[in-house]
């Protein structure tokens, strides 16, 4: 007899990023591989496309926040629980760190990292404030936590306490299937996107803990020695505007490092095959997809020392640690000058990417819901 399980949709009504790539790969599977279970998928301002709502097993409902109000957090706390109830919900799935105070089920939340209480400068006070409270609360209510690495089971652990372990999952997510070498579209890069050079590539938002300026300043290291290479720096900037144009002036290389906000999926994958590197010198994450990606693509990959990102890509990225401009650009010229050393990075690095899949993570994460139903 299959469970009635209810979810919170809403990251799948935007662009795939983060927590809502995360589901987008789960419902997909689910849709695939249910285990007869009954899913019913919660949504606050739109409905998906066929691809969701013509999924027998799935029931997709758009909910109105409680008298007309449209804040998330009133439509988290009380549409959600009223909802679940009125629906004899049997297991919540929460894809991201809060469970309804409410909800009137068992519960299984995913809790991406703690960087609101590692790094708590990162956060608007408010929204720093309201992750430490809800994140607290839940994990005391979630009968099955979900985290992506041992990193962040231990991080969890020192903060809320050794029972965390007991009721905590680790799972690995996946890379999709259309992450593979192939010959890119140089055509495509070099007319919409002025990439006509070789390149060393950045994938993700521009975060000064990406430490995106010390990227800048070691490929100027390196683009001392070699010029016609560029540096690509794709995602939106968050944080880094102001002193990234100041640094690019004064280190003179306002025409070889490209900025770009957004490109389609197709266009992502083509920047990942064409790519001569891909680095990404985060100093913390809780996953980090974009190296895995670029794995998955036949590039070596090059990340700084975020514990959590060395654990999902197994060992084979090569690590930059301590990070600084001189290292991070004597690490870019070995991949230019020591051919093997290239080489090595890619076959392991493509070979680690094989490891995981979407496919063994929502069958995981469904054995946690599944896990939740049992007497404690």
């Amino acid at each position: 007899m299959g469970l009635k399980i209810g979810i919170d949709a809403r990251q799948l009504e935007s662009d795939s990023w983060g927590v809502g790539r995360i589901l987008k790969n789960l419902v997909r599977e689910w849709a695939l591989r249910g285990r007869d279970h009954q899913f019913i998928l919660y949504f606050k301002n739109s409905l998906p496309g066929p691809e969701i709502s013509n999924v027998p097993h799935f029931t997709c409902k758009k909910l109105p926040g409680p008298m007309g109000l449209r804040s998330h957090r009133v439509w988290e706390q009380i549409a959600l629980p009223v909802y679940a109830t009125m629906d004899s919900i049997e297991v919540f799935f929460s894809p991201s760190y809060i469970i309804p105070l409410f909800m009137p089920c068992r519960n299984v939340v995913i809790i991406h990292d703690i960087s609101y209480s590692v790094h708590p400068e990162w956060f608007a006070k408010r929204d720093q404030m309201e992750l430490r409270f809800f994140t607290w609360l839940t994990q005391f209510r979630a009968d099955r936590i979900v985290v992506s690495t041992q990193h962040g089971l231990n991080e969890m652990r020192l903060q809320y306490g050794e029972r965390i372990p007991k009721k905590t999952d680790i799972v690995c997510w996946g890379v999709e299937e259309h992450f593979r070498p192939g010959p890119g579209n140089t055509g495509v890069l070099k007319d919409k996107f002025r990439v006509e050079r070789p390149f060393i590539l950045f994938v993700g938002y521009l975060f000064k803990r990406r430490n995106i300026l010390t990227l800048v300043k070691g490929f100027k290291h390196f683009s001392d020695k070699y010029k016609e290479y560029q540096l690509v720096l794709l995602g939106r900037d968050l944080e880094v505007r102001k002193e990234l144009k100041k640094l690019l002036k004064e280190l003179n290389l306002e025409d070889q490092v490209i900025q770009i906000d957004y490109v389609l999926e197709e266009e992502l994958v083509w920047f990942y095959q064409s790519a001569f590197a891909f680095v990404y010198p985060s100093e913390y994450e809780g996953f980090g997809f974009p190296p895995l990606e670029a794995m998955a693509c036949g590039i070596p990959v090059v990340i700084g020392k975020a514990e959590a990102m060395q654990e999902s890509t197994g060992g084979a990225a090569q690590v930059v640690y301590p990070l600084s401009d001189d290292n991070l650009g004597e690490t870019l010229l070995r991949l230019v000058e020591d051919e093997k050393n290239r080489k090595d990075l890619i076959e392991k690095g493509f070979k680690r990417a094989q490891e995981v899949s979407w496919q063994k993570a929502a069958v995981n994460v469904l054995d946690s819901i599944e896990n939740a139903t049992l007497k404690r």
